[in-house]
């Protein structure tokens, strides 16, 4: 008999319930054949997947221990009847065995060289079936020696409320993380601001800089010369020669 199960659990803990299953694996003297995992974002476990193989005759005993290890939502079991088919494989291996023995005394008893290539490919042939034979007797034997029981572990949605609500607790701490993760996020923020600006502000230092000092080196520069100003001459203020006669004075 070929007996399978499945077990699905729920459990707060999905480490500690994956290690628990193990233990039933290793108490009943069978081992983990497969296992995968899963965690969620801050890198808890909240899933698993367990394939055990125990010995056949302790199935039942382990199938009923891996449900009490946690909260089952879901259990199957299944027997497989393969005592004709080991029967019907173990006789035709030991036909093939047979076969193969009256071929390699054939081989011993040619003689001609086209008479040996002919019984070397039939030895061929008959070698193929009988290994193929023996790998599927084999495998039939270790499953009905051994059983297989897969586990699924998820976490509870309780579990994951819980965990949820731990990231943004209440009070005076709590406050105090939320307030700090703020200050380090707009932090952050002012730096990478600062990052995009400074190529910028080294840009318009080098053109704004050179352009100022020019501006105030124009400004300082004298102005044109002004043309001078004649001012009328008063009484007693003689009057500048130009070269022109005197004027006769009244008599």
């Amino acid at each position: 008999m070929i007996a399978t199960g499945t077990v699905d659990l729920v459990a707060d803990d999905v480490a500690e319930t994956r290690r628990d299953v193990q233990r039933l694996a290793d108490e009943a003297g069978g081992r983990v054949a497969g296992e995968e995992t899963t965690t969620d974002r801050d890198g808890v476990m909240d899933g698993s997947r367990l394939e055990l193989q125990v010995p056949s005759a302790a199935f039942d005993a382990t199938m009923t221990a891996v449900e009490e290890v946690a909260t089952t939502t879901s259990s199957t079991r299944s027997l497989e009847d393969v005592g004709t088919e080991v029967v019907d494989t173990e006789a035709r291996v030991r036909a093939q065995e047979q076969s193969l023995a009256r071929i390699e005394a054939l081989l011993a008893e040619a003689d001609g060289l086209d008479e040996v290539v002919a019984i070397e490919g039939e030895l061929t042939t008959r070698q193929a079936a009988l290994d193929s034979l023996t790998s599927q007797l084999d495998y039939l034997q270790d499953a009905t020696a051994y059983s297989t029981i897969t586990v699924y572990v998820e976490r509870t949605d309780e579990a994951e409320e819980g965990t949820d609500e731990d990231e943004g607790s209440d009070g005076f701490l709590g406050g105090l993380t939320d307030g700090w993760d703020g200050l380090t996020t707009t932090l952050g923020a002012v730096a990478v601001a600062l990052g995009l600006l400074l190529p910028w502000v080294v840009l318009v230092a080098l053109v704004a800089v050179p352009l100022a000092w020019l501006l105030r080196r124009l400004r300082r520069r004298p102005g044109a010369p002004s043309s001078p100003t004649t001012t009328p001459a008063g009484p007693g203020t003689e009057r500048p020669d130009h070269g022109l006669p005197a004027r006769p004075g009244r008599s």
